[in-house]
């Protein structure tokens, strides 16, 4: 996975510009100096609205890089075969193909039981479906119950875990939930670009992006260690 780790730090590089120019917007605001564009002039509703922007593109962010882990844990099951894949290994590909099919008649549920069936006694083709993402929107705490699931370790910082914790200023929630709420709140139009993060400053915006990319790369890195140890499969002595 160090592709994820080289698209991470090219995806933090992007926000850090845009970050950067919302900062130089700001800073030339309250110095009073008229700023336009066309003859739009430009104000502090301008800023609110890059601020938004900021928390929707840091939340993309994880989103496509949880995306791509989840696609990449699923390749890796394919790869093998059932009768060497772990307990969790297992029960998410279950949940992923045979519990996946809920509607449907008798017959369709029966034909998508068969095809679970002869690929795990008979190892026919295994179905293209990759690893089922936890309900919800990812944060911190949906991240966790996925890599529990499949059996990932994932392990921080113990400067991480702290700077994880429900503060006030992120609405008692962790930071990462945090992100969820708003960016949700934003992408379905319960607040408007131009005030939901207006009470955000970007300094407080910035120490959000730090500990998200932060554990994000730090996810990479359990992922990627479960896969190169073949975490997914059981042992040589307990096949």
């Amino acid at each position: 996975m160090s592709g994820l780790t080289t698209e991470l730090i090219e995806r933090r590089e992007e926000f850090d510009t845009h970050h950067t120019l919302a900062h130089a917007l700001e800073s030339r605001l309250i110095q009073g100096e008229p700023l336009s564009l066309g003859r739009v002039a430009l104000s502090a509703r301008h800023v609110s609205t890059l601020k938004s922007g900021l928390i929707v593109h840091m939340y993309n962010v994880e989103e496509a890089i949880m995306s791509q882990i989840v696609r990449q844990v699923g390749r890796a099951i394919r790869s093998s075969t059932p009768r060497t894949w772990t307990e969790n290994t297992l029960r998410e590909w279950l949940r992923a193909s045979a519990l996946s099919t809920t509607e449907g008649g008798e017959d369709t549920r029966l034909q998508a039981a068969h095809r679970t069936f002869a690929a795990l006694v008979f190892e026919k083709e295994l179905e293209t479906k990759d690893p089922k993402k936890p309900s919800g929107t990812w944060s911190d705490k949906l991240i966790y119950r996925f890599a529990e699931r499949l059996g990932v370790r994932l392990e921080f910082p113990a400067d991480i875990y702290r700077r994880l914790q429900p503060e006030p200023h992120w609405g008692d929630r962790s930071p990462l939930e945090f992100l969820a709420d708003l960016r949700n709140a934003l992408a379905h139009g319960r607040q408007s670009f131009e005030t939901g993060a207006r009470n955000l400053t970007l300094e407080r915006i910035g120490e959000l992006a730090d500990i998200t990319f932060e554990f994000l790369s730090h996810t990479i890195d359990g992922f990627e260690a479960h896969l190169i140890g073949n975490l997914h499969l059981r042992s040589v002595d307990a096949a």
